[in-house]
Formats: C-alpha cells, structure tokens, sequence
C-alpha cells in the first residue's frame, strides 16, 4: 500500500478523523468508478453498503473527509489500493462448500458422467473447468471434492481447474484456504474430515485438494480471455453463478459471447439462479436438468467473438509480411488468427506449408489454434516443427512453454521459458509464467519477483503496445492483470 501523504490525513488534535457521513452524490459518484472499473452496476439492496464503504475508505486511507475521498477516485487508476479496497468491499459476497444444491447434482449426476464416459472412450483422460466468479474459493473446492469422489483414477486424469475473481482480497482468502465452521454447513461430515485439516477452529485445505486448483485475477469485461495465457480456452465446463445479475446489461453480451468462444465443442455453461438469461446464445443450445439451466456450445462452432463481416485485417495486423512469406497468406492467417477461427487457420497454415515450406510464423499461430481447441499433443509437435524451421524463434519456444504447462509437464515448460528469457530478456510473458508457475510449486517468494520482474519490464515499456499472446491486451492492462496476482501472492 502506498504510504499516505501528510494533506491526506486529518487535520484534528490526537490524529482522530471527524465524524464522516456519506451522501446519494457520493454514493453516485463511488457507484460510477465500480462501474468503470468492473462493469458491476450497484443495485439498490446496495447502497447502505455502498455508504458504508465510503466511510470506511476515507478513514482507512487517511482523507479528511468522504468528498474529499470521493474527489480522489474519481480519477483514480483501476489497479489503486484504493479502487481494489472500494470493489472487494461492495462484491463481498457470502459463499459455502456445495452451495446452490440443484447445481451440485446436475454437475456430479448429469455432466460429470455422461463427459468422464466421453473423454475416456476418446481416450483424453482431461478435463477443464473455470469457476469465474470464485470468490473465497469454495465453489473451485467444492468441484475438485466432486471429481476426486466420482472419478476412481483420478489420479491418471489430466484435471485444469480454474478459478478467477475481479477481488485479489476474496482470492488471497482462495489461496490460503482457510474456513471457519459456517462455510461447512452443507458439507458431508466425513468429507470435511477427509480434505480439510483442523486449525484452531477452522479448516485448511488439505495439499491434495489445493494442488488441483489454480487462482488467478481476471476482470469479466476485460478482452484478455478466451486466451492460452489466461489457461480459458478448450473449457469443459464454465461456472458463472451469480455474476451476470450485477454487471451492466449493456456488457452481459460480450462476456456471454466470450464464454462461448472459451468454451470447446459441446461445453457447458453454467450460470447461476439469479442471472436470468433470456432467449437463446448465439453458438449454445439452450437446455434444463430439472430445475438447473444449462447452455451446451454446439458442435464444430468456431469464433472468438470477432466481426465477421470485414475482410481486411485490424490495422494493427497489417504489418508486411516476414520473409518468405506470400503476402496474401499471411494476411488471411492474420485475420483468421484475430477472429479466433482456429480450424480455418490451421488449414490455412497447411495450405501454405505445402506450398511453401515451413515458416516459423505460420506455425506458431497453427500452435496457439491447436492448442486454443484443446489439441494439445498436436500443439505441441507443431510447436517442435516451428522450433526446428527457426530455432531462434522465441514466440514458438513460449507457446511451448504454455503447451507444455497445459500437459502438466511443468520442469520442460520452465526450461523452455528459460530458452525464452535468454533469446529476449524482456519477454515479459515468460517472466509471468515462471513467476507463476513458482507460486504454484509453494515458491511464492520466487515466484512474486519473478512477477515483479516483469511488472517492471512493463512498466518501462509502451503503454499502448499489445503483447503478443493474448492480442486485445496492452501493455497497460497487462501492468494493471500483474499489480493484481503480486497483490494475491505477496505475503
């Protein structure tokens, strides 16, 4: 937290704050920067909260008074302690272990068996499933219970479960996985006492039980997902209970399209009681088990949510095309590679390798769409034929890496992160994945300065400059995702 400077704290003898009240303008004023900063519109139910945060934010950073506060954020940036301080306390939420019971059937009776019966008839022991929405990490928690009780190898079984919040507080509370009593009053007896340990009136998570899932910030309206960087894409199942019903309508529909570009074929999204999704999705069946509302992506739908309609690449991508590339080629892959159509750009990157040969450019991208399609045995050797046509190739070394991680072979994946950072010392995506891959093996001091390594590269970079792995991100934003896991992480 930054330090407070001295016009920012009360003026009054012995240091103590005069009495603070907050306002309907204040209250306006605060509910305006949420909005900004997350999408979140403050229903009415919130604003005795919503004035009680006011109050607590002025007193906690030392203004003299709420408008004085309220002045402040105004123009504050969105990753400000401040900003941080004022979302977690007005998306603090209430949450238990196996909560919404009517969900917990559908997924442990219907899904998980008829996708378990699928996947191993496929032979592709794997599953992925993102909890955006987690909070305190109970519903995450709750999943990895569920599949280590219905699925008796588990252990054989390649699982990826995600959970994200726009509250580094509520995922900081995840990551330790600390519970008192109230948040077991619909958890089996004996399952506490299998995956949870004892500590002075709370509950821990057990290592075998925390090792399944993986945290991370992630902000709905943000444009950063679906993307291998973020671990969104090829998605099994999507858990966004509860979510929707806070956020601005006029945003619900970009983030339901992106769900569904997150999602592979035959996905299901899974959102809560409370977010009434009216008619149908584009791409997504609409579907009921019993009480519970699913949406099932239909098969062999591609898209990352891009327009359709234009047939020439974004600006931005119409760089000259790299040497011994054919102009027309590279451009097509350019723009299927922005708008998300995997199939079309690998069999684009197959059309041109049997005309031309292999180009390292060409490749990477058939890597980062096999992979974006839950192909990852077929990413990863076409990683190695983009490696061995330029083996100076950095970008094919980094989606490797990603790869690699996705296959749970995390001592490759730092080495060829490693192979990264010596051919670009700046390449600052290959210092957020060995930082996270760090805190993820319980080296979280390791891990936070290899976040802040790449915080600082960032920070000296262009603002307005995207990286290159996940292409609507900029350098900006990328500081602001980075400010947010230290935030998570640093102890």
């Amino acid at each position: 937290m930054d330090i407070m400077d001295e016009d920012r704290r009360s003026g009054s003898v012995g240091g103590e704050l005069p009495k603070l009240t907050s306002s309907p303008e204040l209250e306006k004023t605060l509910s305006e920067v949420i909005h900004r900063s997350t999408g979140i519109v403050t229903r009415g139910h919130q604003l005795p909260n919503l004035a009680k945060t006011i109050v607590s934010a002025t007193s906690h950073f030392g203004f003299k008074s709420t408008q004085e506060f309220t002045n402040f954020i105004k123009n504050a940036p969105p990753d400000s302690v401040e900003v941080e301080f004022v979302i977690s306390a007005i998306t603090v939420g209430e949450s238990y272990f196996f909560r919404d019971t009517e969900q917990i059937e559908f997924i442990r009776d219907e899904w998980l068996p008829r996708i378990v019966d699928e996947k191993r008839r496929a032979g592709d022991k794997s599953l992925r499933i993102w909890s955006a929405g987690a909070s305190n990490g109970q519903e995450p928690y709750s999943l990895a219970i569920i599949l280590r009780e219905a699925i008796e190898d588990i252990h054989a079984w390649r699982i990826h479960l995600l959970g994200t919040d726009v509250d580094t507080d509520a995922l900081s509370r995840a990551v330790t996985g600390r519970y008192g009593e109230w948040s077991f009053r619909s958890t089996d007896e004996a399952l506490k006492a299998m995956y949870f340990l004892p500590d002075n009136g709370h509950f821990i998570v057990g290592p075998e039980l925390k090792g399944m899932v993986k945290f991370s910030y992630l902000n709905l309206i943000d444009n950063n997902y679906p993307s291998i960087l973020s671990e969104t894409t090829a998605i099994d199942l999507i858990l966004c209970k509860n979510v929707l019903i806070y956020l601005d309508q006029d945003l619900t529909g970009g983030i339901l399209d992106k769900f569904t570009a997150s999602l592979t074929d035959g996905g299901v999204l899974l959102p809560g009681p409370s977010d009434h999704i009216t008619g149908n999705l584009p791409g997504m069946e609409r579907s009921r088990y019993s009480n519970t509302l699913y949406f099932k992506k239909k098969m062999f739908v591609v898209g990352g949510g891009g327009a359709k309609g234009e047939d020439k690449a974004p600006p931005r991508l119409r760089a000259l095309a790299p040497d011994g590339l054919d102009k027309d080629y590279y451009e097509r892959a350019t723009l299927l590679h922005r708008r998300g159509e995997w199939r079309a750009l690998t069999a684009a990157v197959d059309e041109h390798t049997r005309a031309y040969g292999p180009s390292e450019v060409l490749l990477s991208m058939k890597a980062k769409a096999l992979a974006s399609t839950g192909d990852l045995k077929g990413a990863l050797k076409t990683c190695e034929e983009s490696v061995h046509a330029d083996p100076s190739g950095k970008h094919s070394y980094f989606l490797k890496a990603l790869v690699l991680i996705e296959l749970g072979r995390v001592d490759e994946a730092l080495t060829a992160l490693m192979k990264v950072i010596y051919l670009d010392p700046y390449f600052i995506e290959a210092h957020f994945q060995i930082g996270m891959l760090q805190i993820r093996a319980n080296r979280r001091e390791a891990g936070v300065k290899s976040l802040k390594n790449a915080l600082e590269i960032t920070e000296r970079g262009d603002r307005e400059r995207f990286i290159h792995i996940s292409g609507d991100m900029t350098y900006s934003r990328f500081v602001e995702l980075l400010k947010s896991e230290i935030s998570i992480y640093e102890e």
